[in-house]
C-alpha cells in the first residue's frame, strides 16, 4: 500500500504525500478522527478518475476540490499512521486560543 521514497515524503500507489509544517493541525486533526485517512485527489480523464495527489490533509482535499476535483478519502495504513504521527510529534505545536475580550455593553462611556 504505502511505502517511504524519503525521509520527508510517502508514497501511495504512485501518489507521494509530502508533509508541510502548516498543516500540522489538519493533520493532527485526521490523526485523532474516528477514521484517519488519506485523501485521494483525482482529475477527471475519459469519464473516470484520475489520482494525481495524495494527501493527509483535509483542509488541502477541501482545497482542491473547491477548485473543481475531486478528493475521495481511503482508509490511512497503520505504517502511514505511524509516519505521519511522528511528523506531528515533532513538528506540531497547537496555536494558544485566544479569548476576544467582550464589549461592556452597560459601560455608559462608549
Amino acid at each position: 500500500m504505502g511505502d517511504i521514497r524519503c525521509g520527508s515524503e510517502r508514497s501511495w500507489r504512485g501518489c507521494r504525500a509530502c508533509p508541510w509544517r502548516n498543516e500540522c493541525e489538519s493533520y493532527y486533526c485526521n490523526l485523532i478522527s474516528d477514521r484517519p485517512a488519506v485523501y485521494l485527489v483525482c482529475r477527471e480523464e475519459d469519464d473516470r478518475p484520475e489520482p494525481f495527489l495524495a494527501t493527509l490533509s483535509y483542509d488541502e482535499a477541501s482545497s482542491y476540490i473547491e477548485g473543481g476535483d475531486s478528493a475521495h478519502p481511503v482508509a490511512m495504513p497503520p505504517e502511514v499512521y505511524r509516519w505521519l504521527e511522528r511528523y506531528v510529534l515533532e513538528h506540531y505545536v497547537p496555536e494558544k486560543k485566544l479569548k476576544r475580550k467582550r464589549d461592556d455593553w452597560k459601560d455608559e462611556r462608549r
